[in-house]
């Protein structure tokens, strides 16, 4: 398949982040006029995978607002190991009753629902009936049916859908601070090699510094060497292509030990932490709160509220391995495995959770779950929020945010701790929903260079939007029987894998040792494992 590349007008982005007016007006104060959900109250239990800024069930509105106006009332568990919990959960039979924003990935769709019936199969209650919400979306987007829809011909869980990209989000964040570049006299680098340049100068400048402010399992900046390198893949062990080849970096005997090669040296020679492979989110924050760090993997305004502007986006490397500058989009905009809905839920629950569900698939909604009540809407507020309100520049201000008294360093992390508690949901995503449910025309995302979260955005769409190339295809359905291969060989290869990719960037196994790593892999399957993907690829761009 042609690759395609996503063409955008920037011009037209830096056009919208211009405010316009920043008068205030009054929002309309409404109801919805579909709520309670249910006449009688129904309990259910969901599990949600726990997020750096998650907010405590307790605390968070969304779920107190499901209770007192939608009739449902929330068993909520966070759990810190998403992947731990689905293995358990379904191996034991314990599961929830709802899945939400636990990243259920299609080989997890195939064996938990087509295979085992863990899942529940959803499609018959597509109805105008029992979702008519989200039945008008796919009778209007029969190709979204069949992004969602698993190899058996079965729905098993409920997606975000969206009717265009959010480009913000193109995949990864990496920043260096431009400060730091500027002192050093040096540019934004565009090559692997004045990458390389730049950590080891700031290095220089003192011992103490770590010049990546990342580590192996808090913000890691993998991605953005990988990518130099020549894959469009979003990590060591996703799928991805390396000049139009199918490949898992992690197993690629051509080019990958390049890549290990390099993190040796970086280990080595201080440019990574001595713990890159122990260090935590709170002790890598801490690094770059401390201002000892030039290279980081997360939106600015996470670590740095009051100085962020200081760190530019990257732009993609070119090196002597990879001549063209591309960048992977966000995984997919129609987001797979967003919430499930379990076997164990009891059949009396079902019609108020599928209302529930389809609640959330129009624009107002879905903007009202993630963002609150507006300011207007005081009943709705329980004394647990103040809400939101919106000026005609189209930006929105929470009061107690504008005030400085929320106690949270950016919106996102209010909205993350206080409103909603997901990061990944379900139902119908707008770019411009706030504004509909403001009572404006939805005229599209306007970045105010001001908010942490939209300059990080804004930064994005400059920087690597434009160089946005299509990559293998995030939503892949396999055979259930060819599924249950898949979750084995990936468990076996990939734990393997990890630890031996570690030993030979901390020095515990010689470089020499490189193709014996890769001979040992071929040994436990890896081929087998590859060949499914080249395969489905094969399929994919022959269609």
């Amino acid at each position: 398949m042609a690759r395609r590349i996503f063409a955008l007008t920037l011009a037209l982005a830096l056009a919208l982040c211009c405010a316009a007016s920043a008068e205030v007006v009054e929002n309309p104060n409404f109801v919805f006029d579909d709520l309670p959900l249910t006449e009688e109250p129904i309990e259910a239990s969901v599990v949600i995978a726990r997020h750096y800024n998650s907010g405590e069930p307790e605390d968070v509105w969304f779920w107190k607002f499901a209770e007192e106006f939608m009739g449902i009332r929330f068993q909520v568990e966070l759990t810190d190991d998403a992947a731990l919990y689905k293995q358990l959960s379904f191996a034991a039979g314990t599961m929830p009753d709802l899945y939400l924003d636990m990243n259920l990935s299609s080989t997890e769709i195939m064996t938990y629902g087509a295979s085992e019936g863990q899942l529940l199969a959803v499609d018959e209650y597509i109805t105008p009936e029992y979702m008519p919400n989200l039945y008008a979306l796919l009778e209007e987007h029969p190709e979204w049916r069949s992004l969602i829809t698993a190899a058996d011909g079965h729905i098993y869980t409920f997606p975000r859908l969206a009717y265009e990209p959010d480009w913000s989000f193109a995949e990864g964040r990496y920043y260096l601070n431009s400060r730091w570049l500027e002192e050093m006299g040096l540019e934004m680098p565009e090559t692997l090699d004045a990458l390389i340049e730049a950590l080891y100068a700031f290095k220089a400048l003192d011992e103490n510094n770590v010049p990546v402010g990342g580590a192996d399992q808090a913000y890691n900046f993998e991605g953005y060497l990988l990518n130099a390198l020549g894959y469009l893949a979003r990590g060591q062990f996703s799928v991805g292509l390396r000049d139009g080849e199918v490949v898992f970096p992690f197993g690629d005997r051509e080019r990958f030990g390049e890549f290990v090669t390099l993190m040796n040296q970086f280990y080595e020679d201080g440019i990574l932490s001595p713990d890159y492979y122990t260090l935590d989110s709170t002790t890598v924050s801490s690094l770059i709160a401390e201002d000892r760090t030039l290279l980081i993997a997360q939106a600015p305004y996470v670590f740095v509220p009051n100085t962020y502007k200081e760190w530019a986006c990257v732009t993609p490397l070119t090196s002597e391995w990879n001549d063209t500058k591309q960048w992977l989009p966000s995984s997919n905009y129609i987001l797979l495995g967003a919430l499930a809905i379990s076997s164990n839920c009891a059949e009396e629950k079902l019609p108020a959770l599928l209302k529930f569900v389809d609640w959330f698939y129009t624009e107002e909604t879905y903007a009202f779950g993630g963002m609150g009540p507006l300011t207007s809407q005081k009943d709705y507020q329980m004394g647990m929020v103040s809400g939101w309100y919106m000026t005609e520049d189209r930006y929105t201000h929470y009061p107690d945010m504008d005030a400085g008294t929320s106690g949270f360093a950016s919106e996102y992390d209010y909205q993350m701790g206080l409103i909603k508690g997901w990061f990944d949901g379900w139902g119908l995503q707008s770019m411009g929903g706030s504004q509909l449910l403001a009572g404006y025309e939805n005229i599209g995302k306007q970045y105010n260079l001001e908010d942490g979260d939209d300059f990080y955005r804004y930064s994005v769409m400059q920087s690597l939007v434009p160089y946005v190339v299509e990559g293998f295809p995030d939503i892949v359905f396999f055979t259930p029987e060819q599924s249950e291969e898949i979750i084995d060989l990936k468990t076996t290869l990939e734990n393997y894998a990890k630890e031996q990719v570690a030993a030979f960037v901390t020095g515990s196994r010689p470089l020499e040792e490189l193709e014996d790593y890769f001979d040992e892999l071929d040994g436990m399957g890896y081929q087998d494992y590859l060949q499914y993907y080249v395969d489905y690829y094969a399929n994919y761009t022959a269609e």
